[in-house]
């Protein structure tokens, strides 16, 4: 099916970090054609720090974080999955995710860099950081209104 200039906007939440540099540029580039002129695209993800020790002090921050909330009863995430299961009814999902063999990111995400200068390479513009906080961030850019 052919997505050329269909949709005025596209958003991607927590999904697109487990992607290789190369396969994240190629999403963004079919992002950009699938655009209307004008058209927006936001992407809320795992963003890494342009420095490895920031980022390293984000992933300490991000654990003490999920240990007092899984400390008062947050769910974890195999309990995610188990949870998943049990509303599908399907007790071997949580089995399934083992096999998975496409995760070729990390967890943190690629750089925020990488991902403002990727965008801007697709021919996006207005691409900014609209919110961050500590490794968690919202990207968005928009296609120019004349191609």
């Amino acid at each position: 099916m052919d997505y050329d200039g269909a949709f005025d906007l596209v958003v991607s939440a927590t999904a697109l970090h487990w992607l290789t540099e190369t396969h994240l540029a190629q999403v963004y580039r079919r992002v950009y054609r699938a655009l209307k002129p004008g058209g927006w695209f936001f992407n809320a993800d795992h963003i890494a720090a342009d420095d490895p020790a920031m980022q390293a002090r984000y992933r300490d921050l991000l654990h003490e974080w999920q240990r007092a909330n899984f400390d008062a009863g947050a769910e974890d995430w195999d309990g995610f999955w188990r949870g998943f299961a049990a509303a599908l009814a399907q007790a071997g999902i949580p089995a399934q995710r083992e096999v998975v063999t496409y995760w070729e990111g990390t967890d943190d995400g690629l750089p925020r860099q990488f991902h403002l200068d990727t965008l801007r390479a697709c021919g996006f513009v207005d691409v900014a950081m609209h919110w961050q906080d500590l490794g968690e961030a919202l990207v968005g850019a928009r296609k120019r209104s004349a191609d």
